[in-house]
């Protein structure tokens, strides 16, 4: 793994750049990046400590840098690139990394053209609230996290992401599982063995369709019911 590095990040505002920013934030790596603006995503993260500039200007990139992580949002004449590129600083993905990152433990990529933020942030919700040791990248901000990363540690079983299709960079991934809808996301949960005691409390996640889909969890295990307050999916509770 890419653990105490100095990161740098071309483009560090994307909702996924900034997931991995915090990741390796985290795990101890010293991070900095470029973005084009400031973003809510970007305060958020120089409020986390991390170093950001808005101005594409070689000088303003730190001196100790060993690994750049590049977004395809980056123009092929960027200042910065350029200069990273002439100083043979090793230049690699987001997807690669996120590939690195799913060949270390079980990974559950979650594909597909719509839905892949909502039924990555159910996974993910519902590992995490069985304590599995597990981390996760999401595609947005899940509500009931205010975040779009679950930071777990060495000792991590799985790891949830979505699988992008853009440029296929989905080729860069190595899944354990693969999910393509919400029925088959449910069947991931019983091949990591979570079970129907551990599923509670579905609550404050982001995205309209997630109704639909604690439906369908549901129906993966015959034995529970749904209850609704308001027109919301609480709670799970046997029959």
């Amino acid at each position: 793994m890419m653990m105490n590095k100095n990161i740098y990040f071309l483009g560090i505002g994307g909702i996924g750049m900034s997931a991995l920013a915090r990741y390796f934030h985290k795990k101890g790596c010293a991070v900095a990046g470029y973005d084009k603006t400031p973003s809510p995503l970007t305060k958020k993260l120089e409020e986390e400590g991390i170093l950001i500039h808005y101005e594409d200007k070689p000088e303003l990139i730190p001196h100790e840098v060993e690994l750049v992580i590049l977004t395809p949002a980056i123009p092929s004449d960027s200042r910065e690139l350029n200069y990273l590129k002439e100083k043979e600083v090793k230049i690699i993905k987001r997807a690669e990394v996120l590939g690195e990152i799913s060949r270390h433990c079980k990974s559950v990529a979650v594909a597909g053209s719509h839905g892949k933020t909502t039924v990555t942030s159910l996974i993910s919700h519902i590992l995490h609230h069985a304590q599995k040791p597990m981390s996760a990248f999401i595609g947005g901000i899940a509500k009931n996290i205010n975040s779009n990363v679950i930071i777990g540690d060495e000792n991590d079983e799985v790891v949830v992401m979505e699988a992008d299709e853009f440029a296929d960079l989905f080729h860069d991934l190595s899944p354990f599982l693969n999910c393509s809808c919400v029925a088959t996301a449910a069947l991931v949960l019983l091949f990591i063995k979570v079970t129907p005691h551990t599923v509670h409390c579905l609550v404050g996640l982001q995205h309209g369709p997630c109704f639909t889909a604690h439906h369908l969890f549901v129906n993966a295990f015959s034995h529970q019911r749904i209850h609704q307050n308001s027109g919301n999916a609480k709670h799970l509770v046997h029959h």
